[in-house]
């Protein structure tokens, strides 16, 4: 008993149970048992901790057991027996010495060997955390969720054992948190989510056979500024999209469209989509096979463009115009951004990039210096006329090695020019 009572004490202690929901073992270690007057005890099989205790039918053979028929059951014959009244059940719970206890977890009436009126789950302190209402083995009525200080936070309506009627949820708080219908355990018509915070609220979404089909609304943590609008077919977006920043001004819109097949369908981002910054103007424009793919354009926040071109993946232009702020051209060319993104802050364009080959640099709107796709390159004077021909530095597009120039020969070490390198290579 003093083991007993200490193992209770701890448990209580280290994983919230009271005393009285941690209870002591009875009977003999066998994993079911009759102890008298006619209480079944059914044990864990590995621990042989109680698993459930509850008062049966002793019916041998169509009359009441005897004492004799009783002590000469097997445990098959035992399990048989219908239980009827008043059933308590447990779960194995562990202390931090890893000691498993049996602790109270549910208890109600059977009625013929069938779950009956309303059955309560209990917190591990016992408080009630669900009331369940059974008729003849099947749920039928309204299923509760509690609080410890019974606030209800959960409403279920079943019928044949199915979610069927209105169904809400609160937070602990008692914060409304969801709200909506079930038909046979599938969400149907019209759901509401609310931020747990506040209760504002985050979502409408219309439902159908448990899939989100139709519109869907999502706001922002005010709970009235729309984030995002829509409409999904089969649990996945579809058609038109629009996205808002916290202000309501328009953020993105495109088309969604499925792609694939099985669990590997999914939902896509396809053709054009626009991006905007938060003051209103346009961001970028261009299509997209998911990821940003064909004509794209990205403009200052003055709307005069920064970038334009075409795509070939989320980070890369194949063919690309670039622009400062006033719209004078800097270069032409391929190019690969490291940083490519709208600064929420500044509201504007954050971008960096190097050039690959071949590319074109721009000075006051002429072409001043072009990489050819085998990395070498011309320099231009302000009037178009060449200048200088040779090599580029791999990595910083600089002129390296030795060049051609109308003066004649000239050696350039990663931009800089070194006449006495030009004459031990022969640059001369």
């Amino acid at each position: 008993m003093k083991k007993i009572i200490n193992l209770s004490v701890s448990i209580s202690l280290l994983i919230g149970c009271s005393a009285s929901n941690v209870v002591e073992n009875k009977g003999k270690a066998a994993e079911f048992q009759i102890l008298d007057p006619n209480i079944r005890v059914e044990k864990f099989k590995e621990t042989f901790n109680l698993k459930a205790e509850g008062p049966v039918n002793l019916d041998c053979s169509g009359k009441p057991c005897t004492p004799d028929q009783i002590s000469a059951l097997t445990p098959d014959q035992i399990k048989k027996f219908k239980r009827n009244g008043s059933w308590k059940e447990y779960v194995e719970k562990e202390d931090l010495q890893k000691n498993k206890l049996s602790v109270l977890t549910r208890v109600g009436d059977y009625k013929d060997d069938k779950r009956e009126g309303i059955w309560k789950t209990l917190y591990e302190t016992g408080e009630t955390l669900r009331e369940s209402p059974y008729v003849a083995g099947v749920k039928e009525g309204e299923e509760k969720k509690l609080a410890k200080d019974g606030t209800q936070l959960e409403s279920t309506f079943y019928k044949a054992d199915k979610k069927n009627g209105p169904y809400w949820s609160k937070t602990d708080k008692g914060v409304l948190s969801e709200e909506g219908s079930y038909i046979d355990d599938k969400k149907t018509g019209t759901w509401k989510d609310y931020y747990n915070e506040d209760g504002a609220k985050k979502s409408i979404t219309d439902y159908k056979d448990g899939k989100k089909v139709g519109k869907e609304t999502n706001y922002h943590k005010d709970g009235t500024t729309v984030s995002s609008e829509g409409s999904y077919s089969d649990d996945l977006k579809t058609g038109y999209w629009k996205n808002y920043y916290d202000n309501g001004t328009p953020q993105s819109e495109g088309n969604y469209a499925p792609k694939g097949t099985g669990t590997d369908k999914k939902s896509l981002r396809i053709g054009a989509w626009k991006e905007y910054y938060k003051n209103g103007k346009l961001f970028a424009e261009g299509q997209r096979d998911h990821t940003r793919k064909g004509d794209w354009t990205f403009y200052w926040s003055n709307g005069n463009p920064a970038y334009k071109g075409s795509m070939m993946n989320e980070m890369m232009m194949s063919s690309a115009e670039v622009y400062d702020k006033d719209g004078t051209i800097l270069g032409k060319g391929k190019l690969l951004f490291d940083l490519l993104l709208m600064d929420e802050k500044t509201d504007e364009l954050k971008a960096k990039y190097k050039p690959d080959f071949p590319f074109a640099y721009y000075k006051n709107g002429k072409k001043s210096f072009e990489i050819a796709a085998n990395g070498t390159a011309v320099e231009f004077d302000d009037s178009g006329a060449k200048i200088g021909q040779g090599p580029i530095m791999p990595g910083t597009n600089q002129k390296n090695d030795c060049w051609t120039t109308p003066q004649g020969k000239k050696y350039y070490v990663n931009g800089k020019e070194n006449a006495k390198m030009g004459e031990l290579q022969g640059c001369k």
